[in-house]
């Protein structure tokens, strides 16, 4: 019997065909897979966690002294990454309570620089080139030692500084030391030549 369009209330009558009824049935079925899945990772899933460990520049400085020339002075990369280094010293007279007398005259004392392996900028030398984490820079004071005496009860004090920056990416020795300095290190600046 032909049941028409309509039902017996004048509306209209919905019609399930197989296609539709199949296509329902396959989405609850997906839809039922996939929050099942979610539920089951948000419910036995442990937390991922990220360390992050920061890098820690760090130098120390071997020298030899033996009372009356300090020679032999480096720079030696005591971090965990490739670096650039630089260096400066400060003579200086000091006591042995520890006073300082800052006025040290030229020609008190007489210094020998590595400027092969160093480059001079503005009071501070520059090692051409990055060192490796834990080697060490050639020389950088060859010697230093006092031309004429201390004034009573001093003695002729070199002291050396050091820091270093991380070689990559190159724009890290750019953004600390400036462009200049970048390329007194050996780090191309702007596409250029260093």
């Amino acid at each position: 019997m032909y049941q028409g369009k309509y039902n017996n209330h004048g509306n209209r009558r919905l019609r399930w065909n197989k296609q539709f009824v199949l296509l329902v049935s396959v989405l609850t079925l997906v839809l039922g897979m996939v929050g099942g899945s979610i539920a089951y990772l948000f419910t036995s899933t442990d937390p991922v966690q990220n360390t992050f460990t920061a890098a820690v520049p760090d130098v120390t400085i071997p020298e030899d002294f033996d009372k009356q020339e300090k020679k032999d002075v480096k720079v030696t990369n005591k971090s965990d990454f490739r670096a650039y280094v630089r260096a400066t010293y400060t003579v200086y007279w000091k006591d042995a309570a520890g006073n300082i007398d800052a006025s040290v005259p030229t020609g008190a004392y007489s210094i020998v620089i590595n400027t092969t392996d160093w480059t001079p900028a503005k009071g501070v030398y520059y090692y051409k080139g990055a060192v490796e984490a834990g080697g060490t820079t050639n020389n950088f004071i060859v010697s230093c030692k006092p031309t004429v005496s201390a004034p009573v009860g001093y003695q002729l004090v070199v002291d050396v500084s050091a820091e270093v920056v991380q070689a990559e990416p190159d724009q890290a020795v750019i953004d600390v030391w400036g462009s200049e300095a970048a390329k007194l290190v050996g780090v191309t600046v702007n596409g250029g030549a260093a």
